[in-house]
């Protein structure tokens, strides 16, 4: 007669524990800014994640529905108005601009152009400053930077502060956009300093 002996086998650890470790990696990648993309504000922000593969697929459905929404924000910033407010001269040919939330911060969005192209998209304001680069076209006399408001936020209409870092010199201006016009300021390169007089 066979006996049959019984071992007591640990079980293996619940289902929330697993999962706990990976919703700590998920929250720490959304806290990683995305610099690749101009839509890193997305309202599902957890498709940017790319751990392991796992979210490949609606990454590239995001990035279609981007392509559409660029084109809708090229025509209606054709359809606004170009409000200038101010003309700044620079001596670089390359400045940094940050874009600060103006007022309290209420969910403003905006897009900002060069000279009627789009140049970075779906940026949200904060009082934590994001930067964008822009080379200026030296064949013009006067470059055009516009903020093209994609929302009014809470507390209408959609405001930023803008500084424009030239070297060592700091501009700042004051910059308000709503659905029927773009706040744009206008960039003089200093002729002077290329042409060595």
């Amino acid at each position: 007669m066979s006996s049959t002996r019984s071992f007591w086998k640990p079980s293996p650890p619940p289902a929330e524990l697993v999962k706990g470790k990976d919703v700590k990696s998920e929250a720490e990648m959304k806290q990683i800014p995305d610099a690749a993309i101009s839509a890193s504000k997305s309202t599902d922000k957890s498709s940017h994640q790319t751990e392991q593969g796992k979210k490949m697929i609606p990454i590239l459905a995001e990035q279609t529905i981007v392509q559409s929404d660029i084109l809708k924000i090229n025509e209606n910033f054709k359809k606004r108005k170009q409000i200038v407010s101010k003309q700044i001269e620079v001596s670089s040919d390359s400045v940094r601009l940050s874009f600060y939330d103006n007022a309290e911060v209420d969910g403003d969005s905006i897009s900002v152009f060069l000279n009627g192209k789009l140049v970075i998209a779906h940026q949200e304001l904060s009082e934590r400053a994001f930067n964008v680069y822009i080379a200026l076209d030296s064949t013009k006399e006067l470059n055009e930077v516009s903020m093209f408001a994609e929302n009014l936020g809470k507390y209408p209409p959609n405001t930023a502060l803008m500084v424009i870092s030239d070297g060592d010199k700091r501009y700042e201006t004051f910059l308000s956009s709503d659905f029927k016009g773009n706040a744009t300021i206008l960039l003089k390169l200093h002729r002077n300093s290329i042409a060595g007089n």
